[in-house]
């Protein structure tokens, strides 16, 4: 049974006239005489009419998705949550970041006061000292960069310049260099004043082991060698023991020579 009901009754389905169903017309009182299919008209326009003019005009359901409300801005969203930050809550631009369980972060700013010690990715543009709680102490201020720039130099040369004082160059040894670093020998080329013949030896032994004789060469059959030239290269190095230890000493010998005064041995490294 429907109660005050406010409105024109002329359109409820079923409408006769005010007098004749309705006890008092102002009020919309429907009595309890009234037939059951004109208070079933009734009823059926009531429920037609509850929501009319669209979402925001009737009862929420909580079948219903947030469509069926007036269209809401993220800003009006944020202002009816108590709790739109941290673990698990719902995260606004501008708003605290809190605490997620994973996730790159790009822009970030403020202190690290609360970061775990972990691995830290890093690229051209960082800048600065880095300090770290619990790995390192400091990152010094252009570490990072001096880091890149000798992992791009790893090639170098190693070798000696043999002088004979403008007389030709005689045989046998003409001196000894410790190796600063490791590293593998890449080629050797020789160089010389003029035209002519040579044959250089390259031996190699421990620092403990010094000095190095013939018996520690590293050139087996292929020793640098100009032919009635100015000058050769070899990067094929066939059977040569190429690789070098931080602190080994390399000493030279020339073999044989015609008529050159001034000869460099250069080779070729590749820090390892």
């Amino acid at each position: 049974m429907a109660r005050n009901l406010t409105g024109s009754q002329a359109g409820f389905p079923g409408y006769v006239a005010a007098d004749t169903y309705y006890s008092d017309p102002a009020t919309a009182v429907v009595p309890d005489s009234m037939h059951n299919e004109h208070l079933l008209g009734v009823i059926a326009y009531v429920l037609e009419n509850l929501g009319a003019g669209g979402g925001g005009g009737g009862d929420a359901l909580v079948a219903n998705p947030l469509s069926q409300f007036a269209a809401t801005t993220s800003a009006q969203l944020r202002g009816v949550l108590s709790d739109e930050t941290g673990t698990g809550l719902a995260y606004f631009q501008g708003g605290d970041i809190g605490t997620p369980s994973a996730g790159v972060g790009t822009n970030l700013t403020g202190t690290a006061a609360g970061l775990t010690a972990g691995n830290v990715t890093t690229n051209a543009n960082l800048t600065g000292p880095v300090t770290s709680t619990g790995n390192a102490t400091a990152i010094a201020n252009n570490a990072i960069l001096v880091a890149m720039a000798e992992a791009k130099i790893k090639h170098s040369v190693l070798g000696i310049t043999i002088d004979g004082g403008g007389s030709t160059i005689t045989t046998g040894i003409k001196g000894s260099l410790e190796i600063p670093y490791d590293c593998t020998i890449t080629s050797a080329t020789l160089a010389a004043d003029a035209s002519g013949s040579i044959v250089i030896d390259v031996w190699k032994d421990t620092y403990a082991n010094y000095p190095p004789t013939v018996a520690d060469t590293i050139t087996a059959a292929a020793k640098p060698t100009i032919t009635t030239a100015t000058k050769s290269t070899d990067a094929t190095l066939t059977g040569w023991t190429t690789t070098l230890a931080k602190g080994d000493i390399l000493r030279f010998n020339v073999d044989s020579v015609d008529t050159h005064k001034l000869v460099t041995l250069t080779l070729q490294v590749t820090k390892t």
